[in-house]
C-alpha cells in the first residue's frame, strides 16, 4: 500500500480537526456547527474506516500532524527522509495485510505444512532447498531448458483438496511459455526436467501465488499440485 492512500482532502480535514486548543492540547470535537465542520468530520470518518480496513487500529494524531507540518514548513527539521517514510508505511501495511491474511486463511497454512511434512517422507519425493517437492514419473531423455527457454508442456493443476483448477489436457492443446515467466515453483522444476519427462510437483504457496492467491479458486496461501509433462524446448 503506497503513501498515496492519504488524500489531500483527508489530510486537510485531519489538520482542521486536530487544531490545538488554547490549553495546548488537541481540541475535542463534540458538535458540528457548519458545513465545513460536517465535511471535515465526514472525510475523517471515511479515512478512519480506510485505516481500520487496512489493518491499522491506532494512530498518533500528534505525530501525524507533526509530520505534515514538518513537510509544509521548510524551517522545521524533518525526523525522517521521504524515502524512509515511504518504506516505513509500505512495510507496516504489508505486515498488516499479511497478518490479516494469515488470520483469515490460517487453515490453508496449517494444511500445507502438515501435507509437505508428511509428503516429504514418502519414497520417491524430493524436497529442494526452496521447499519445492517433486516426484519423477518419467525421466525424459532430451535437453534441459534454461530460464529464458520457450517450452511446450501439458499439465494438470489441482488444489490440496483435489479440486482441479486448470488443465491443458482438458483444453486439448499444450501450453507454451517462457520458463522464467511462470510461478517460481514451475521455473525451478522446469530447469531440472528433460524433454519427455513427466513430474508431479508439490508447490508451497510461497513458490506459487502466496498471499495474493489467483482468481476465485486459488485462495491466498494455497499450495498447488501439478502433473507436468515437458514435451518440447522451442529455442
Amino acid at each position: 500500500m503506497k503513501f498515496g492512500i492519504y488524500s489531500v482532502v483527508a489530510v486537510v480535514a485531519f489538520i482542521i480537526a486536530s487544531c490545538e486548543s488554547p490549553s495546548g492540547g488537541m481540541e475535542k470535537v463534540t458538535s458540528l456547527n457548519s458545513e465545513t465542520d460536517s465535511v471535515s468530520y465526514a472525510v475523517g470518518m471515511l479515512e478512519g474506516r480506510n485505516f481500520r480496513n487496512s489493518g491499522m487500529e491506532d494512530i498518533n494524531e500528534y505525530a501525524f500532524v507533526a509530520g505534515m507540518q514538518h513537510v509544509m514548513d521548510s524551517s522545521e527539521t524533518q525526523l525522517l527522509t521521504m524515502e524512509e517514510s515511504d518504506k516505513i508505511v509500505n512495510d507496516y501495511f504489508q505486515r498488516m495485510r499479511q497478518k490479516m491474511n494469515e488470520e483469515q486463511f490460517g487453515e490453508n497454512i496449517k494444511a500445507e505444512k502438515e501435507f509437505l511434512a508428511a509428503n516429504g517422507q514418502k519414497e520417491g519425493v524430493v524436497t529442494t532447498g526452496s521447499g519445492l517437492q517433486y516426484e519423477i514419473i518419467e525421466e525424459g531423455t532430451g535437453a534441459t531448458p534454461g530460464p529464458t527457454s520457450q517450452v511446450k508442456v501439458h499439465y494438470r493443476g489441482t488444489l490440496l483438496s483435489g479440486e482441479q483448477f486448470d488443465s491443458s489436457y482438458d483444453r486439448g492443446e499444450p501450453a507454451e511459455f517462457t520458463v522464467n515467466g511462470v510461478i517460481p515453483g514451475w521455473t525451478e522444476a522446469l530447469m531440472m526436467m528433460k524433454e519427455g519427462a513427466k513430474w508431479k510437483l508439490y508447490i508451497p504457496s510461497e513458490l506459487a501465488y502466496g498471499e495474493r492467491g489467483a482468481g476465485g479458486q486459488i485462495k491466498p496461501y494455497s499450495m498447488l499440485i501439478f502433473d507436468v509433462e515437458l514435451l518440447e524446448i522451442k529455442e
